[in-house]
């Protein structure tokens, strides 16, 4: 018997999950354990998380997974490792301490800095063509220069090699090997605005433009880690690491899109449109993103990505914050209970507007109140705002791609709404199907893993599943015009610049 360990960091939680593949090579989760994460908002836009809080919880959802796995711990052949990308933390090189709060991805805090930049239209195309990303928070890049700049000594302690900088992945490998393992992958690195999208490698020019010394940064190693010996102990365990994504393309190979053209949402805190482009990565000013997906044995694949920055976060909110629903699993009853939002409008750019607007100063704006509206409407409106701006994203796409989307695969939280994801194919005006396994995240890194040991004799096997119903759109085209368009002007107002001016006192 043989099984691999795949360990999700996403932004809320951590999960490690136990998976083995039957006769055919087919992977089929044999335990899993979860803990939730919390976050601080310490100010209007900041995200923060302790990293020190990321650790520990991997350790015990390992430890946990593996107690009720039932499997003894040689059965356990290798690590496959995914995080959240975006999200940044400053340690001492020695201690492997934190220096400060690790900065989300959700933050907006460098928004200024990023507002300067933009302001030379040739560095934002310079930028945009060698990493296929705009300038903006968001990213990595910005976060890090932040961190130097405010941690005691920053600069001059990163110049004596005291310090190092990253994402989530390389930081947590660096604890859990003990210093000797200080590594990311081309689908983590390119989302820091440090690495070009040629070769997911970290580039001394966009350092130098970023304020980056390159000597804090991890080593870029390929997603299949082919030619490193690493070896990660957690929870009890000491394994090979033979995987290591970052979420979202993890999640598309974990959903089955393996093949050029296939498309997948994840709806998470934010949900995450990308769509399988091979070995094409040809960058345009349409608010999308080109990202590498993943680089095994030298390969590369590339994606085109929109991202909405709040999405299953908005629920989390509405439940946890304001006590609109009493619980996700609610979800379903209130919407098919409450067939419109009364008139309600609602933007729920929480945490900016992402892709394909890319306005990071917007917050969320309702519009259409009026006394005959209830929490039920007000819950409603806020899911067909999550609905609508992945719907701009899919118009987007298709217009980058001078075709239709095929038929789109939704994972995540939010996937788990039957009435959601129908709310969401009227809204897209296509079908979309469920994706066949609920942690789509966890899949993806371990079909690599799986594949690396010998377990599965190819990722496409790895990962087979029964097809999947399509949920039909149902509304009529002129509706669906109408909503869109309201749509389009509630985010013209948002984005105005009365309104913009408005949230920041000016």
């Amino acid at each position: 018997m043989g099984a691999v360990l795949a360990i999700d960091q996403g932004t809320t939680s951590v999960r490690a999950t136990l998976l083995e593949a039957d006769g055919q090579g087919i992977l089929r989760t044999l335990s899993a354990a979860a803990e939730t994460i919390p976050r601080s908002f310490p100010r209007p836009g900041w995200v923060e998380i302790d990293a020190e809080l990321v650790v520990a919880a991997t350790e015990r959802v390992t430890h946990k997974a593996m107690e009720r796995s039932g499997i003894r711990a040689s059965d356990v052949l290798a690590l496959g490792f995914t995080n959240q990308g975006e999200t940044v933390v400053a340690w001492d090189r020695a201690t492997g301490k934190p220096l400060a709060p690790a900065i989300g991805w959700q933050c907006r805090r460098t928004e200024e800095a990023c507002a300067r930049l933009r302001e030379d239209a040739a560095l934002v195309s310079r930028i945009r063509n060698a990493t296929g990303l705009p300038i903006d928070p968001y990213f990595s890049a910005t976060k890090i220069a932040w961190l130097l700049d405010h941690v005691p000594d920053g600069r001059a302690r990163a110049a004596r090699g005291e310090i190092l900088v990253g994402t989530f992945d390389s930081y947590t490998l660096f604890r859990l090997s003990a210093g000797a393992l200080f590594a990311t992958d081309p689908s983590t690195a390119c989302r820091t605005l440090l690495a070009g999208l040629d070769d997911g490698r970290f580039s001394q020019e966009l350092c130098d433009t970023f304020r980056v010394p390159t000597g804090v940064l991890a080593e870029v190693v390929s997603s299949d880690v082919a030619g490193v010996d690493a070896r990660i102990s957690v929870g009890g365990l000491t394994l090979p690491l033979r995987a290591m994504l970052c979420d979202q393309p993890s999640a598309m190979l974990g959903t089955g899109c393996a093949a050029e053209g296939d498309v997948k949402c994840t709806y998470g805190t934010g949900a995450f449109l990308q769509v399988h482009t091979g070995a094409n990565h040809a960058v345009a000013d349409d608010g999308l993103l080109r990202s590498i997906a993943w680089e095994l044995s030298g390969a590369r694949t590339y994606l085109l990505e929109g991202g909405v920055l709040t999405a299953g976060d908005v629920l989390t909110w509405l439940v946890d914050d304001l006590g609109l629903i009493a619980r996700p699993d609610a979800l379903d009853d209130l919407l098919a209970t409450t067939p419109d939002s009364a008139g309600v409008a609602f933007l729920p750019a929480l945490s900016g507007l992402g892709a394909p607007h890319w306005v990071g100063e917007a917050r969320g704006t309702v519009l259409g109140l009026h006394r005959g509206v209830t929490r039920a409407h007000l819950v409603r409106a806020a899911l067909e705002g999550v609905a609508h701006e992945v719907a701009d994203i899919v118009e987007a796409a298709a217009r980058a791609l001078g075709r239709p989307l095929a038929p789109m695969w939704a994972d995540g939280g939010l996937a788990a709404s039957t009435e959601f994801l129908e709310l969401q194919a009227d809204l897209i005006g296509m079908p979309l199907r469920r994706a066949p396994r609920a942690e789509a995240t966890t899949h993806g890194v371990a079909a690599i893993a799986a594949v690396a040991t010998g377990l599965s004799p190819s990722i496409e096997q790895a990962l087979r599943a029964d097809p999947q119903p399509k949920v039909l759109p149902t509304l009529d085209a002129a509706a669906r015009h109408e909503q869109r368009a309201r749509h389009a002007r509630l985010v013209a107002v948002a984005t105005s610049r009365a309104v913009l001016d408005l949230h920041r006192g000016a």
